[in-house]
């Protein structure tokens, strides 16, 4: 049986990409066509080609009809996550196997640089998941604190939550608040699954991670949350559109140690609105099919 009445958390950990804003596609776009023009597609095509067409089938076998199944939305898919300079390296190994001279450590250093540079101006106008400002918002008038705990460099969070699109709280936003950022990638940090970057967070903020909440859209950020012992755990799917991609991302996320999975911000609110007043977040309770009134 889930705990039914429990310690209110002290803190909650928010992920950055794809739980407080859409930022993953957007700079997974950027990296994916600059490394489309900088790598011939003959060599992209030999070692990819084949896992592209796989995918775009099975895609289209699975509800997914309307959902973009061109090669650049393979490899966003396929790379989200991954580091500009991983990418790039294994686009160079492609263009070796092909015969041709892979570029130079000077060139992947200039593409990187003029990668961050395209995806900070990209990110900049970034949108908003509905209804994540909302869950902020609430769980802030009720007394718990809020911080954002990431793996992607800060200038790159910095970006998105100061996007007047990205509707997130006054207090959420660097131009008007002293928001605290906790970036693995800027600490130095090894990056999530490690529990590094949540171990380092509950230390500077003074709390336990047991007495922490994570809200992560991610299974490797969900087992970075759970190898750190935190003590709640929220799979969150308000990023994703299409209903077999949630069906997909909820499995993952409750196998990478979710307690209970937020279809949406609504669910997000609830789950918050729960936990700061001493009550489980359980399923039902956060689809609204068992619950006491969380009305702020």
């Amino acid at each position: 049986m889930p705990r039914q009445e429990i310690t209110p958390p002290q803190c909650a950990f928010f992920d950055a990409d794809d739980t407080l804003f859409p930022s993953e596609p957007t700079a997974m776009g950027v990296a994916v066509a600059r490394l489309l023009r900088t790598f011939d597609e003959a060599s992209v095509l030999a070692r990819f080609g084949d896992e592209w067409r796989a995918w775009a089938d099975q895609r289209a076998g699975a509800g997914r009809h309307s959902a973009d199944r061109t090669l650049s939305a393979y490899l966003v898919a396929r790379w989200t996550g991954s580091r500009y300079d991983a990418m790039f390296a294994e686009c160079n190994e492609a263009r070796r196997a092909s015969g041709q001279r892979p570029f130079s450590s000077e060139v992947a250093a200039r593409s990187a640089d003029d990668n961050a540079a395209e995806t900070l101006q990209a990110l900049a106008n970034v949108g908003e998941i509905r209804g994540v400002g909302a869950a902020i918002r609430n769980v802030q008038r009720l007394g718990m604190r809020t911080v954002v705990v990431t793996t992607s460099a800060k200038d790159r969070v910095l970006a998105c939550m100061d996007s007047p699109r990205a509707n997130l709280p006054r207090s959420f936003r660097p131009s008007t608040s002293s928001t605290t950022v906790y970036s693995a990638s800027s600490l130095g940090l090894e990056p999530k699954p490690s529990p590094e970057v949540y171990l380092h967070a509950a230390a500077a903020e003074g709390v336990l991670p047991q007495d922490v909440v994570a809200i992560e859209d991610s299974p490797t950020g969900m087992r970075s949350a759970a190898a750190a012992k935190i003590g709640w755990k929220i799979g969150f799917l308000g990023a994703l559109e299409h209903p077999a991609d949630r069906d997909d991302r909820r499995e993952a996320l409750l196998a990478a140690g979710a307690d209970v999975i937020a279809e949406d911000g609504r669910q997000l609110r609830t789950a918050l609105t729960l936990l700061a007043r001493g009550l489980a977040p359980t399923p039902e309770r956060v689809r609204g099919l068992d619950a006491p009134s969380v009305a702020a």
